[in-house]
């Protein structure tokens, strides 16, 4: 990792909360790579990939899942809605995904790609998530994955799975009412956009399939399933509608309504449209609905540690956001907004703190709590919950694990730094040391000016036991230094003052004074120097002046 060092005091400032600066503040801040060990398969060998999650908070992320979708199709194409190109024909997850601050891991999948795929281009789409915290991608709109082209041969002409697809570009659902929004009529409900609802209203779908085999398709099975925000983390199906297609010609297209009924709870709803044929898969997409009404929803929880210590503090983040209607954008007021921490061991609740919040808005947009305690002992397993209520009602709640054996080993260590001014205060020595002694350091340092505006030094550095580094730097000026350190994903800084210049011969005194002890040869010798620079300032100055004027005429 290397910085530019104009960029540098930016860094400086934001390296704890990178990622509020980068996305989303309801993200965390993290990357993902997808490698195949094959680029060119025939039908029905293996597509083997490895998938590895960065993870790239001073904080861990638990309990994250990749969802990973395969597409018949080149590149991805967003918005979704305005293209028939993709046709999504597999979707799977890998759950448990645990990561502590700055850590990498890979994963491996493995899929036996059907006999009968049809010959072509294909591609993996792999998303990262939390259940409330988009990571890398967001999956129910079908947004910005990471991706991995292959190409499928297979020269029987038989061979032509997924034989019907969702047409994209015509499949819509709505409210049966038109609703007035602040920026006029509602948009036509094509896609994952999710235009507004009404609270248990009836949700009126069209769905088109495409026959795109070269042969007649009978009894296609086509479904529409709603769930709250995310429909491939879905755990409860809040209505589903299904029909059948008796029969669609080679090449050509049917189509089918289904009518959904919205929830009563203000939020975004995720529409799940599959089409079957014989219980397997053949297609796969997604619309959206807005309930509209005021409301809030949790988009963001954290532990800042994996291990809660004894006697060093425990810190936690909430995140909330207002209702999804942003055709309305209504005000939510009055709420209270509850966290507790719970030792799933013991089952003894840790820390429990109720807030009141007087009002949530779209102008508020997110607010942002922090909340804190000290441990009597060690919690390597536990529980943390928050809650949003209103008038004894439930608003939204949510929970994340924190359990110190679904994550790697604890990389418990400290990077201890210090530092010496020396030659009058020209010169900065820099100590890095690991605690316990003997272990590996690897970490960046940024020394910066005191008002933070000019960059003076800084690199990545790693070692064994101890690093030094040496700086020359202005003698009559302080810094400031943040230290980050890659193991722990610990950042620190620290103000680096002038030290006191000892003068050979002077008395060593609660205050130095350092002309008492100067002889009057060095007096009269400093002074001359003073008053030479002096003179020289003036003179530049004067000779800047005069060519000022001359450039003017």
């Amino acid at each position: 990792m290397k910085f530019r060092k104009e960029f540098a005091f930016l860094l400086f400032l934001l390296l704890p909360l990178a990622a509020s600066a980068i996305v989303n503040p309801s993200e965390f801040k993290g990357d993902i790579t997808v490698s195949l060990e094959k680029n060119s398969l025939n039908a029905g060998e293996t597509l083997n990939a490895s998938i590895t999650a960065l993870n790239m908070e001073a904080i861990p992320i638990a309990e994250g899942v990749f969802i990973i979708e395969l597409v018949k199709g080149g590149e991805s194409y967003y918005p979704t809605q305005f293209s028939n190109a993709d046709n999504i024909f597999l979707e799977q997850k890998i759950e448990g995904v645990n990561l502590r601050p700055l850590e990498s891991r890979t994963f491996n999948f493995s899929y036996k790609l059907p006999s009968d795929l049809a010959q072509g281009s294909y591609r993996l789409d792999a998303y990262f998530r939390t259940e409330r915290s988009p990571i890398v991608g967001i999956t129910h709109i079908l947004m910005n994955p990471k991706s991995a082209q292959f190409a499928v041969k297979n020269s029987s002409a038989s061979a032509q799975f997924p034989q019907a697809s969702v047409v994209r570009t015509k499949t819509v659902f709505n409210d049966a009412e038109n609703i007035q929004t602040l920026v006029g009529e509602e948009p036509e409900g094509l896609g994952p956009v999710g235009p507004p609802v009404k609270p248990g209203a009836e949700i009126s779908g069209k769905v088109f399939v495409q026959n795109v085999s070269s042969a007649e398709l009978k009894d296609l099975e086509v479904s529409a399933r709603l769930c709250e925000w995310d429909d491939s983390l879905c755990t409860k199906w809040l209505s589903e509608a299904s029909a059948t297609i008796s029969s669609i010609k080679a090449g050509s297209e049917a189509s089918v309504d289904l009518s959904l009924k919205a929830p009563e709870k203000p939020n975004a709803y995720a529409i799940r449209l599959e089409v079957k044929k014989d219980g397997k898969l053949l297609s796969l997409y997604r619309n959206r609905a807005v309930v509209i009404g005021a409301g809030a929803r949790i988009r963001k929880l954290v532990s800042k540690r994996v291990e809660l210590e004894k006697g060093k503090e425990a810190g936690f983040s909430l995140l909330i956001s207002p209702s999804a209607d942003h055709y309305l954008n209504p005000e939510f007021k009055d709420f209270s907004l509850r966290l507790s921490v719970q030792d799933l061991n013991s089952g003894q609740t840790l820390y429990s703190k109720t807030e009141e919040v007087p009002l949530l808005d779209f102008q508020i947009n997110f607010i942002e709590k922090n909340y804190s305690f000290i441990p009597s002992g060690n919690v390597l397993k536990y529980k943390v919950c928050a809650s949003l209520e209103k008038q004894s009602s439930v608003i939204d709640s949510y929970c994340t694990v924190y359990d110190s054996e679904n994550f790697s080993e604890s990389k418990s260590q400290e990077l201890e730094t210090s530092w010496e001014r020396k030659q009058s205060n020209a010169l900065l020595e820099l100590k890095f040391c690991a605690i316990p002694e003997g272990k590996s350091v690897k970490a960046n340092y940024q020394l910066l000016s005191n008002d933070l505006q000019e960059f003076v030094a800084g690199e990545d550095f790693e070692g064994t036991g101890c690093v030094e580094k040496k700086i020359q730097v202005d003698a009559k000026k302080e810094f400031k230094l943040a230290v980050t350190d890659y193991i722990t994903g610990i950042q620190k800084t620290y103000d680096i003052g002038l030290q006191e210049v000892k003068v050979p011969g002077a008395e060593e005194t609660g205050s130095i004074d350092v002309i008492s002890g100067i002889s009057p040869d060095a007096l009269l010798l400093a002074i001359a120097i003073v008053l030479t620079a002096v003179i020289a300032l003036v003179v530049v100055t004067a000779l800047k002046l005069v060519q000022k004027r001359g450039r003017r005429k």
